[in-house]
């Protein structure tokens, strides 16, 4: 009475297929539009991959659990590990941000020669 629907391949070639799927979705071209996207979508993203920005905030947040681990606890110390790094690193890259960037005249001299 009930029919019995049977896939071909089985489970090795779902799995195939899965890995396919994953390389194509994951291949360097894809990954770079799609960050490419993101920094043109919000500008701020740009700021938050910078290197010496998360630099300075991993270093902050290094000498931070350093003084709570020495004086507190090591446990208390991974959390401020944690959530110092994070904070330092958005406010770091708002900071730079929002920096002002000196203001250029709308008309340039270059056409006039």
């Amino acid at each position: 009475m009930a029919e019995r629907v049977e896939q071909g391949g089985g489970f090795r070639e779902g799995l195939g297929e899965g890995v396919r799927e994953m390389r194509e979705g994951l291949s360097r071209d894809k990954i770079e539009s799609r960050l490419d996207d993101a920094v043109s979508e919000r500008p701020v993203t740009k700021h938050l991959l910078d290197l010496r920005i998360v630099v300075r905030a991993l270093l902050i947040a290094a000498v931070l659990t350093l003084i709570v681990s020495l004086l507190l606890s090591p446990k208390l110390g991974a959390v401020v590990l944690i959530v110092s790094f994070g904070a330092a690193w958005f406010i770091l890259a708002n900071r730079q941000y929002s920096r002002r960037r000196p203001t250029q005249p709308a008309d340039s001299d270059d056409d006039d020669a």
